[in-house]
């Protein structure tokens, strides 16, 4: 009877408090977007550079194939700033991080980053 008066509570607390998009005030759905698991499930990273803007997505299926047959298996979630743009990848022995690097002129570079054990 105990377990039964508690679910009983909550199903009545989430009834009556209000959502958090209620909360919120000010802001108006646009649009939406599903990820697709194999490439668009890490992360998303907006890129501007000379006036144009490219959304870059990662996920395993991004994983470009010199980086993947090194060990290079899991890509995380990416970033940019100021026309640069940076995808963080990670291997199964977490012996180090790799930050693959483009700059705002177009040209790739990679990092390693030795991780402590």
């Amino acid at each position: 009877m105990h377990k039964l008066g508690i679910a009983l509570v909550l199903v009545l607390a989430a009834l009556l408090l209000p959502t958090p998009a209620h909360a919120v005030s000010g802001w108006q759905v646009v649009g939406s977007d599903n990820a697709r698991p194999l490439d668009e499930s890490q992360g998303l990273a907006t890129v501007t550079r000379g006036g144009s803007t490219q959304y870059r997505y990662t996920g395993v299926g991004t994983i470009p194939a010199d980086l993947l047959v090194r060990g290079w298996n899991h890509v995380g979630d990416p970033g940019a700033a100021q026309g640069w743009y940076v995808e963080p990848y990670q291997r199964d022995d977490r012996n180090g991080k790799l930050y693959r690097v483009q700059s705002p002129a177009g040209t790739w570079s990679n990092y390693v980053h030795a991780l402590e054990p």
